[in-house]
């Protein structure tokens, strides 16, 4: 599992945001399969690699209003409010954390454009 999470890490890490795309993808279905298998300090330092930035864009590009591409962000904004569920979820102090509270107002702003 390790060596997974390494990867995940690594692409979480990346200079350009498809690679991020992937870590993120990656990551949610290790969470969504092996959350149980994981040690508090995995998923914390798994929480850790995300980019908030990262984040914001994916929310702000998910929740925008109608265009060509609503659909494919949409499943950006999806994959991105999972992931950020499924850590809430698994890290209680997560729930504490100025990168969680950050995102607030951008999800807000995504459930109007839903």
């Amino acid at each position: 599992m390790e060596p997974d999470i390494q990867k995940i890490q690594n692409l979480l890490a990346a200079k350009d945001d498809t690679s991020r795309f992937v870590g993120l993808l990656l990551l949610k279905t290790t969470l969504d399969n092996h959350a149980s298998d994981l040690q508090h300090e995995q998923v914390t330092r798994l929480w850790d690699s995300i980019s908030p930035r990262f984040l914001d864009r994916l929310i702000r590009t998910g929740s925008q209003p109608a265009s060509e591409q609503r659909r494919q962000s949409g499943d950006m904004l999806d994959v991105a409010v999972a992931v950020m569920y499924t850590f809430t979820k698994l890290l209680n102090d997560c729930a504490l954390d100025e990168k969680l509270y950050a995102r607030i107002p951008n999800l807000a702003n995504a459930v109007l454009y839903r």
